[in-house]
């Protein structure tokens, strides 16, 4: 089962999957599609890291950079001038690409997500579309082109699935907390467990609000405590510790 796949390597402080299970599936992400709509052996061409900086920094006027992620994780890094759809899971992705086809009509366009995963659906399903006069994918996804490039064309944070959430690529810091709007990128879920919201918060206002969302999060759990939910684990992203 695991012949062929391109495993991806960081640091973290901590256990970064403190629940670990493995197990199979026939679809690692959800994109609600049959296979022939967005058939992952008909991928457009994968870019190396090379190759995407060498088409970048050619600038052609006819590119368009696509992200396919969520909003939650394009809100704290994304590529420089990227498309970033407001989506909220990936089975909206399609209907996205559908509403707005007419942008991608004679463009190249450059699709790319955490590590590669999802652009094997997202960019088969925008190349059977016929519309876009070319369809790349980068190869390996964000996380091989930040080992390449981390002060390259991806600006801020890494989104990631794990007890660290992000994992830092350059100083620059393109989130906001939703409380106070200074920006910040660190990542909480409310600690009134039935809203869960997962949301950016800064240092001051995830003191001043009890690590709740609002005001009103903040009056339940003070009312009803048994509400709050338990802390989470969480790990921290660490560079190579050689």
């Amino acid at each position: 089962y695991f012949s062929g796949i391109d495993f991806k390597h960081s640091y973290a402080s901590g256990p970064a999957f403190p629940k670990l299970r493995v197990l199979l599936r026939d679809e690692i992400v959800n994109i609600s599609l049959p296979t022939e709509k967005a058939d992952p052996k008909k991928t457009p061409k994968h870019l190396t890291p090379e190759e995407v900086n060498q088409l970048i920094d050619s600038k052609p006027e006819d590119l368009i950079i696509l992200d396919t992620r969520n909003d939650y994780e394009w809100e704290v890094g994304a590529f420089e001038d990227a498309i970033k759809p407001p989506i909220k899971t990936f089975r909206e992705f399609p209907e996205y690409v559908d509403d707005h086809l007419d942008d991608y009509k004679d463009k190249q366009v450059l699709m790319y997500c955490t590590g590669g995963i999802r652009c094997e659906r997202a960019a088969a399903y925008m190349e059977a579309k016929g519309v876009a006069k070319k369809v790349y994918q980068i190869e390996g996804g964000i996380h091989r082109y930040i080992e390449k490039f981390p002060e390259g064309h991806f600006r801020g944070k890494n989104y990631v699935f794990d007890a660290r959430i992000v994992t830092k690529v350059n100083d620059d810091i393109l989130g906001h907390c939703l409380i106070c709007n200074e920006a910040n990128d660190d990542y909480t879920n409310c600690m009134n467990a039935p809203c869960n919201k997962h949301f950016i918060c800064c240092p001051n206002c995830i003191e001043k609000f009890n690590g709740c969302c609002s005001k009103e999060c903040v009056e339940v759990i003070s009312s009803r405590p048994e509400q709050k939910r338990p802390e989470f684990l969480k790990a921290d992203y660490i560079e190579n510790p050689k």
